[in-house]
């Protein structure tokens, strides 16, 4: 990579007293340009990085989900966010900061908010401003970067603007058949006496914090269970938030009333990323893609040409998705339903420190004791890739001939409550995040803090952090994890000093500040010159009508005469409504799905890159439940005329009939 980078440290604990709690909770739309800029598939060293891989559309809106936390005696404030991304970035951070202070002055600061990305594989990128991370999406994309920037700082002013009294309880509960490890070979180059403390090679547990009002009615929900969000495979050209985005719509949908539209309860739930380095959603795990032969499990190769794939347990992606979400869901349902811990005792507080991580110097650690060597010293290194990054994972193979586990050259190389969460810069593997909550739980225990919860790529990216062991074998985390074979060491010793400094309420260094890129950007994705309609017809019109009539399960398709949707990415609003007819004598149309809903796709294609003529195909699958009537599909969007400006448009089909 031959580049430092600095990993943002930071640890809250929201120890807070019965009444002097105060929470609010908000949501908004970030979602980014749905065409003509590639998904934040991860680059090489992190995932998919499929070239072909173009936005065309949506499946699921992507939102931020804020959650801010006030201790009254002493005003001390706590911001988390969970955001339906691929992860966090520095640049993201310090805009939304920037606003935040502009409006608030020193309430919210690098020392009480925290971002974190669901780290879905299926939503715009180019906001990293870094160039390796930005190279699959052809550089910097400034509208992804300001639709994030917007909907984060958003959703904190609507949970600033909600706070009101609160108290917390813990629960968890056990979901089976929703995740695997995908490198269990790596896993089980840890020591055996430590594996042995654990049932499963992945953490099946689902961790819950729920926020009820004093008349125990409920404001919000954070969830963390260990689980890619890639479910959705590197063949999908729709925005989509994948399971977790999913099950955190599902999960709204159920407290505010099914009829809530995505993103506009006033319950806000979020599935939040953990420890999910090595964890995969695709359960019937790898398999060569034409023969179905079970891979290699050492380099996961097949024979011949093959490349080796992940999937299920659905029948396509979309099937699988729905089913983990609906395990998410029902799991978290469970935790919500089952009488909680109370964690409402003690301050609210947080630390936070940058640190350059290839200048570190830490004591060496041993897993079985959970306990440092004081005479033995390690350190961090220059970041740089291993060769089996370019491999990619089961969840989406890499290119050419890389292959896992290589460790030779290739020649294509280029606290709240009694509740402690460590807010981590990058995807901690299943052991390593186990380590960091065992230490993090010794180092808290004086101040009867008994739950530890790692809270994944947040505020910036610093790729994998494998364990010291699962580093030798060099598959996909480990050839990941850019500081060298000490890098978790570094962070279990950072932790540590940062939740003892925490408890003790001394102040920390706040180390040195990241780069700043903003001045060395490059971008390649071409602007939209001009929109046009083909000849006869306007923005809106339906070329494709629906059918006259359709039943429950059947799927109603319409096409429009388009413009291109990055003319406005329309947060808060959507590009196509499902409306049924209450009132035939006023007109009146009731909005009953979006394009933030499961149920429906919106697709957008350019039919002619010269004449800038362009369709959307809108899609709507009626749900079970579905009331009998007259519908209509309505499509919104903008067209940028030829000479100058951008203008508004819509159009909806002919009325048809579901009985």
């Amino acid at each position: 990579m031959g580049r430092m980078l600095i990993g943002a440290c930071c640890v809250f604990a929201c120890v807070c007293a019965a009444v002097g709690l105060r929470v609010g909770a908000g949501i908004a739309d970030v979602t980014g340009p749905p065409a003509e800029v590639a998904f934040k598939m991860k680059p090489f060293q992190m995932g998919y990085a499929n070239f072909e891989q173009i936005g065309h559309g949506i499946h699921l809106r992507q939102f931020a989900r804020a959650f801010v936390m006030e201790d009254e005696s002493t005003l001390q404030r706590v911001v988390f966010v969970s955001v339906d991304a691929a992860m966090m970035g520095n640049g993201v951070r310090k805009e939304v900061l920037k606003r935040l202070q502009k409006r608030y002055g020193d309430t919210y600061t690098e020392d009480n908010v925290i971002l974190s990305g669901t780290h879905s594989h299926s939503t715009p990128g180019g906001f990293l401003m870094d160039f390796l991370f930005d190279l699959p999406i052809l550089g910097f994309v400034k509208e992804t970067y300001a639709a994030y920037i917007v909907g984060i700082f958003k959703s904190i002013v609507m949970a600033h603007n909600k706070l009101a009294p609160a108290r917390m309880e813990y629960s968890e509960v056990e979901i089976l058949g929703a995740n695997i490890n995908r490198s269990p070979t790596s896993y089980l180059l840890n020591p055996p006496e430590e594996r042995a403390k654990y049932k499963y090679d992945v953490d099946k547990n689902l961790a819950q914090l729920r926020f009820l009002s004093p008349s125990n009615s409920i404001i919000g929900v954070i969830n963390w269970f260990a689980v890619h969000p890639t479910s959705m495979n590197n063949t999908n050209r729709l925005i989509s938030s994948d399971n977790v985005g999913y099950a955190s719509v599902m999960m709204e949908k159920a407290l505010n009333g099914n009829n809530t539209q995505p993103g506009k309860g006033n319950i806000v739930c979020a599935f939040a990323s953990t420890n999910l380095g090595d964890v995969s959603p695709n359960t019937r795990g790898p398999r060569c893609e034409f023969s179905r032969a079970v891979c290699d499990q050492g380099k996961l190769v097949c024979s011949g040409k093959e490349r080796c794939f992940a999937s299920g347990p659905g029948r396509d992606m979309f099937d699988s998705t729905r089913m983990i979400a609906t395990k998410l869901f029902d799991g978290a349902m469970k935790a919500l339903e089952q009488p909680g811990e109370d964690v409402t005792s003690g301050p609210v507080g947080m630390v936070h420190q940058f640190v350059s991580m290839p200048d570190q110097k830490a004591y060496a650690y041993d897993p079985l004791t959970d306990t440092f060597n004081m005479s033995s010293v390690v350190n961090g290194c220059v970041p740089s890739m291993g060769y089996s990054f370019a491999a990619g994972t089961t969840d989406g193979p890499g290119l050419f001939d890389f292959k896992q586990g290589t460790i030779s050259g290739n020649p294509l190389v280029a606290r709240v409550g009694g509740v402690l969460v460590a807010a981590v810069p990058g995807e901690f593997t299943t052991m390593a995040g186990r380590r960091l909550r065992r230490l993090l739980a010794r180092a808290a225990a004086a101040a009867a803090t008994t739950r530890v919860i790692v809270a994944g790529l947040s505020n910036l990216y610093s790729d994998y952090i494998a364990t010291y062991e699962e580093y030798q074998g060099q598959r996909y985390e480990a050839a990941s994890t850019i500081f060298g074979p000490h890098t978790l060491e570094i962070y279990l010793n950072k932790y540590k000093e940062l939740t003892e400094a925490l408890i003790s309420g001394n102040p920390v260094e706040p180390g040195p500040s990241p780069p700043d890129f903003s001045e060395q950007l490059i971008t390649l994705v071409p602007p939209v010159l001009w929109d046009a309609a083909p000849w006869g017809r306007d923005f809106g019109d339906c070329l494709l009508q629906p059918r006259p009539r359709y039943s429950l399960g059947d799927t109603v398709t319409a096409t429009f005469v388009s413009g291109h949707p990055r003319n406005s990415i329309r947060h808060g609003r959507t590009y196509m409504t499902v409306e049924r007819l209450e009132s035939e004598e006023d007109d009146a149309w009731t909005t009953v799905a979006t394009d933030a809903d499961w149920e429906t796709k919106y697709v957008w294609k350019r039919n002619s890159k010269i004449l800038g003529t362009s369709e959307a195909e809108v899609e709507w699958e009626i749900p079970e439940g579905t009331t009998p009537g007259t519908y209509r599909i309505h499509h919104y969007g903008n067209y940028k005329y030829i000479l100058g400006g951008i203008y508004p448009y819509h159009g909806f089909t002919d009325s048809f009939e579901v009985t």
